[in-house]
């Protein structure tokens, strides 16, 4: 849509197609976007990336790992089953998007990968997660020093990916 309308990163608006005095200004809001995005990979259990394809299932592993060592250890605390099939009200929960594309799930699965059924295949989502990782803490800083800003190390993330 942002296309047809000739909106890019240095024209945030354009003139109204109705009413040639108004402009149209657009904007983007990220934590909706991450939201939609994990909706997209609980929709579709199998996503096809250029990393390979991720599947929803080795969330689901992670999850269903539960306590793997009989301690009172998970291995991963902040993932459970509403953040992999959230109820219709839970779709819109930005923390919950936040934690299903979380450094913590990476890790678990990187942890367990080859050694629980499910995780076996599991580098695509792997790196998806990593990816989403850098994205977030770019995007969402708090601090001047890691800001999204010409010139910041946040600036061109792509070179972490």
């Amino acid at each position: 849509m942002w296309r047809h309308f000739g909106i890019d990163a240095e024209n945030a608006s354009c003139i109204h197609p109705v009413n040639a005095l108004r402009r149209l200004w657009f904007s983007s809001d990220f934590p909706h976007l991450i939201k939609n995005v994990r909706n997209f990979f609980v929709k579709n259990e199998e996503t096809w990336t250029p990393d390979g394809i991720v599947k929803l299932k080795h969330w689901e592993a992670i999850v269903k790992l539960g306590n793997p060592c009989g301690f009172q250890l998970k291995a991963c605390p902040d993932l459970t089953m509403d953040h992999i099939h959230p109820k219709p009200y839970q779709k819109m929960n930005v923390r919950r998007a936040f934690q299903f594309f979380g450094g913590k799930v990476a890790a678990a699965m990187q942890v367990y990968k080859g050694r629980h059924d499910g995780l076996e295949d599991c580098d695509a989502s792997i790196k998806i997660i990593q990816r989403f990782q850098v994205l977030i803490q770019s995007l969402n800083s708090r601090t001047q020093l890691s800001a999204l800003r010409k010139g910041s190390e946040n600036w061109n993330v792509s070179h972490k990916l």
